[in-house]
């Protein structure tokens, strides 16, 4: 895992003025790792190929609830909270958390915040309607 930026603040003393790390901002619509995405791609979600070309990221999730498939959603799962743990192995004192891209169809049901020490989302009409 790559630290740089860490090891640079606690190299020079500023590590203390760090609140948290927010690992990947608005994961997963504009994360910009391609082999994420294409990682993604692979695990065949249940929507039209037509539909799955027209997203080159993980919009495909947020189109409506039943627009992804359960190996996709574990892929997604794993890949925050096993960064969360590796980050967490190395810098023990740091609180740590994936932001959020949010839709109203975000089913956060199926997310895993198991080793996330917050939830920080970004998106606008999020109704608390269900």
């Amino acid at each position: 895992m790559k630290h740089e930026t860490l090891q640079f603040l606690d190299q020079n003393s500023l590590l203390d003025n760090v609140m948290y790390v927010d690992m990947l901002n608005e994961y997963p619509l504009w994360h910009g790792f391609e082999w994420l995405t294409l990682m993604l791609k692979t695990m065949s979600a249940p929507i039209s190929a037509e539909e799955r070309n027209k997203h080159n990221d993980f919009s495909c999730f947020f189109i409506n609830p039943d627009s992804y498939n359960k190996r996709q959603f574990d892929f997604y799962n794993s890949f925050a909270n096993d960064c969360l743990i590796k980050l967490k192995a190395l810098w023990p004192g740091l609180e740590a958390f994936f932001s959020f891209t949010t839709s109203t169809s975000t089913p956060w049901d199926a997310m895993d915040l198991t080793n996330f020490d917050a939830v920080d989302f970004h998106g606008g009409n999020v109704s608390s309607d269900g």
